[in-house]
């Protein structure tokens, strides 16, 4: 069996003993395929994070000169990006330990080509955790993406209203409108319960919120 077919297998049971039995007893993988068991890690159906940790350490350690740009999955998507995008919470967790690192890059500002961040997949999947995670890292609440949404705004679309709460801590501009001229509070008005928390925070923070149509 390849390399890539025996990881595979381990990566789907989140076996680190088997995948490091898999690697040692092949050659040293290429940085394309090293690239691709992180991203395999990464995906909703597998969030694997201890076989995850295990590749991190093993190209730091083996493969060496790792660029960002190597860990890129689909064309411009970092690894902790994907990890967002497909909601696999254990990996976003471990990737976090290594923000900040010298070792292994990852920018948590970093954002694909429509300009999405990793927050802004966590919010609109609904994943609270995942939030509080990337916002006590630092990443920016305010971002924007291609079409001027928030992850606050996608929270809202979302109909997360535990994600709006981790959001709204960070003080945000509730008022701050897309290109379309919608703002969060336009989108929770779709959904009664999501427009009075939006209303309240608003009311407490002395920040009258914006009603008018877009």
């Amino acid at each position: 069996m390849s390399i890539q077919g025996a990881a595979k297998d381990c990566i789907a049971n989140d076996d680190m003993t088997g995948l490091s039995e898999a690697i040692q007893s092949s050659e040293v993988p290429t940085k394309e395929q090293w690239a691709t068991m992180l991203s395999t890690c990464s995906q909703r159906s597998n969030d694997s994070a201890k076989c995850l940790l295990f590749l991190i350490e093993y190209g730091i350690s083996h493969i060496k000169d790792i660029s960002e740009s190597e860990t890129l999955v689909n064309g411009d998507h970092n690894i902790l990006i994907y990890a967002s995008s497909q909601d696999a919470s254990k990996c976003i967790k471990q990737l976090l330990e290594y923000i900040g690192s010298d070792k292994f890059k990852l920018d948590l500002q970093y954002n694909t080509e429509d300009k999405w961040t990793a927050l802004h997949y966590c919010a609109y999947n609904g994943n609270e955790e995942s939030c509080q995670w990337l916002i006590e890292k630092g990443a920016d609440a305010n971002a924007m993406d291609c079409m001027g949404y928030t992850p606050l705004m996608r929270a809202a679309e979302a109909q997360a209203p535990r994600v709006l709460g981790a959001l709204l801590a960070t003080n945000p501009d509730v008022n701050f409108q897309n290109e379309k001229k919608w703002s969060a509070i336009h989108f929770a008005g779709k959904f009664m319960i999501l427009f009075l928390f939006i209303i309240s925070y608003s009311l407490n923070h002395a920040s009258i919120p914006s009603f008018s149509p877009p």
